[in-house]
């Protein structure tokens, strides 16, 4: 079984309301189950990032996957 990592964002109040980040974060679950895939670690994002400097959790996320490369075959969005 391949594991993955997933991120599920939002950038605004307007997009949270449409596209929640239960929802996404739902869709990517589904999505593992019917590709025999794991997620080893679900991230949520909810903030505006204009500068890179400001994408804490996505530069956690690649942080782990640097860390445990081999153990992390891809990441889902």
């Amino acid at each position: 079984m391949k594991n993955y990592l997933a991120l599920a964002r939002v950038s605004s109040d307007e997009q949270e309301r449409g596209f929640s980040l239960d929802i996404q974060e739902d869709a990517l679950c589904e999505w593992a189950a019917k590709n025999s895939a794991s997620i080893a670690k679900m991230y949520r994002v909810a903030e505006t990032a204009h500068k890179s400097e400001k994408r804490k959790t996505f530069h956690e996320m690649l942080d782990y996957t640097r860390k445990n490369k081999g153990r992390v075959h891809g990441l889902l969005f």
